[in-house]
């Protein structure tokens, strides 16, 4: 797994960390020649539905806890 710092968007991370002083865990699932914000932005159809089962086990991992 490769971890990379959060940047960019619009989600408000800020506010839950230093506010609520909540931990954040943000996933994405885009790739290299996506283009991200371009107007020719684009994802793949197998990342997409392999990033939503990622984020599904995320959310039900937090459910085992």
């Amino acid at each position: 797994m490769q971890l990379l710092p959060k940047v960019g968007g619009s989600v408000p991370n800020y506010d839950f960390v230093k506010t609520l002083k909540l931990p954040v865990v943000t996933t994405g699932i885009g790739y290299p020649g996506g283009n991200a914000h371009a107007p020719d932005e684009n994802i793949r159809i197998d990342l997409y539905l392999k990033g939503a089962k990622h984020i599904s086990r995320i959310i039900h991992a937090f459910g085992q806890t």
